[in-house]
């Protein structure tokens, strides 16, 4: 075939078709992309702007990466000027925080607005920036989110969770509980109010709820699981010194905090190993909680991390705990 029968064919013409098309295609994705993109300041505004229905003045604050926060990452802190002299927002945060531990391992990506009061930290608004993965996310109402910041009036309140909030996409709204507690964290450990536990080993799932007796060489730990899904689990460990090493000698769960749903009970898809932790060392707890292990992976992984987190916590803090009861510390 000529180079002049090639242009005249239908296969030229089929070429030049799609080629136009692909033209047309790359010019309105360009306009459209010019005319609908929004940048990271704009998305900041409209935030605020729901937040605050007024203009306030955010001013961008270093994150302190030695604050510990967990089943989250703290994205953004601002403090708040609101332009009049007396400043209501001054001890206004407004911290972005991504919340993890969401449906399938996603993330919530949320604003929330905290006010720090004589007592500590108090969230005042929350406002979902964006997510990963989390295919029911619409179901998270604003009353939803009402319903969880309003758990803080309660006067046994330690950490949120989401017991008795009904969405259909608890899953989601567990991320976006883990990001309220990060937030929480981060601004009481700024006023310099820290958690119970804070600074002791795998506290990761512990509320402030949990006490711990020192009985002669036994620690007796009363554990409260933060209920980041469901509920909260409540468990009795005892750990004693047995020829040398330290190990577990009373493991009971008293309370199960799986989430019940209509189709699945995900107690039932517990580890085996969870009710049976007599006689285990801290290297054996490691064991069960490292990434690849069979006992953690069982279709209720949250489920299993409390268990074995409160053990590892258990297990890792008896000689801090010992040696804070000896000189007269307390961790009731």
């Amino acid at each position: 075939m000529t180079a002049k029968q090639f242009f005249k064919s239908q296969a030229f013409k089929c070429i030049a078709v799609l080629l136009s098309i692909l033209l047309v295609c790359g010019v309105l994705l360009t306009v459209c992309n010019s005319l609908f993109y929004v940048s990271a300041e704009e998305r900041r505004a409209r935030a605020i702007s729901k937040i605050y229905g007024e203009t306030v003045t955010p001013y961008e604050k270093p994150i302190d990466n030695e604050i510990l926060v967990v089943s989250a990452q703290v994205l953004e802190v601002y403090t708040i000027n609101d332009e009049e002299e007396d400043n209501k927002y001054k001890d206004d945060y407004l911290l972005k925080v991504k919340g993890k531990g969401g449906y399938g391992g996603g993330s919530v990506t949320c604003w929330i607005r905290l006010t720090a009061e004589d007592g500590g930290a108090v969230v005042k608004k929350i406002v979902i920036d964006s997510n990963v993965g989390q295919s029911y996310i619409t179901k998270v109402t604003s009353g939803a989110l009402g319903k969880l910041i309003g758990k803080q009036e309660n006067d046994d309140f330690t950490s949120f969770d989401i017991d008795g909030i009904k969405t259909g996409a608890s899953f989601s709204m567990g991320a976006i509980s883990n990001a309220a507690n990060a937030a929480l964290t981060y601004v009481n450990a700024q006023l310099g109010l820290f958690g119970k536990y804070y600074g002791y080993q795998y506290n990761d799932y512990l509320d402030d709820a949990t006490t711990v007796t020192v009985n002669g060489t036994t620690v007796e730990y009363s554990i409260v699981t933060k209920g980041e899904i469901y509920g909260k689990f409540n468990i009795t460990i005892h750990v004693a010194p047995v020829d040398g090493v330290k190990k577990i000698t009373e493991y009971k769960i008293t309370d199960y905090g799986s989430s019940v749903m209509p189709d699945k009970n995900y107690n039932d898809l517990m580890s085996e190993q969870t009710d049976n932790l007599n006689g285990k060392t801290l290297e054996d707890i490691r064991g069960y909680i490292s990434e690849d292990s069979e006992v953690l992976h069982t279709g209720a992984t949250i489920s299993n991390k409390h268990c074995y987190y409160a053990a590892a916590f258990a297990l890792a803090n008896y000689d801090k705990v010992l040696t804070e009861n000896a000189q007269g510390g307390n961790a009731q």
